[in-house]
């Protein structure tokens, strides 16, 4: 089995993103045939970020989201549209091409490169930290365990958690 690093390279490095490309691409927003059910993903991720910003008492302006593996921003573009502004919303992709892509559909969402198991870019916490077909990617337990430990981490649970060993 391919560990992640080799997932990344020999899958998603090679995604053309084209104008041609883009429209055969299975991953793209405006493929509604090979989007896999995005549209309703997006119904269902409005619900999640509505509920917990109701539960936090936080205003939708002040509420911050880390798109970790954001792959080509979808979920981080749909996560601006839902809080109205692009100033909170972060993701960070491991593979270079995919993050290229995300910054020249929406530069204004802080966007970086890293890698979840071992390079998080981000040192701040974040009121939602979301992880979309990324893990399955992980074949080494510590790694996993690496990962899990940096989504908690990064997650404002009473005011933001480090101590996990």
């Amino acid at each position: 089995m391919k560990d992640y690093d080799e997932v990344v390279k020999t899958r998603y490095d090679k995604d053309d993103f084209s104008s041609s490309g883009i429209l055969k691409n299975q991953y793209s927003i405006i493929n509604n045939i090979g989007s896999r059910g995005v549209h309703k993903k997006f119904d269902v991720l409005r619900t999640f970020i509505k509920e917990i910003i109701n539960y936090s008492n936080k205003s939708f302006d002040g509420f911050s989201i880390c798109d970790c593996g954001c792959g080509t921003g979808n979920i981080s573009r749909i996560c601006a549209e839902i809080l109205g502004t692009p100033k909170n919303v972060y993701g960070f992709e491991f593979s270079q091409n995919r993050l290229n892509y995300c910054k020249a559909m929406n530069n204004n969402i802080n966007y970086k490169f890293g890698n979840i198991v071992n390079d998080f870019p981000f040192s701040n916490t974040f009121d939602a930290v979301l992880c979309f077909d990324v893990l399955s990617h992980i074949r080494k337990e510590s790694d996993i365990i690496a990962s899990l430990k940096n989504l908690y981490n990064h997650t404002n649970v009473g005011g933001g958690y480090s101590g996990l060993k």
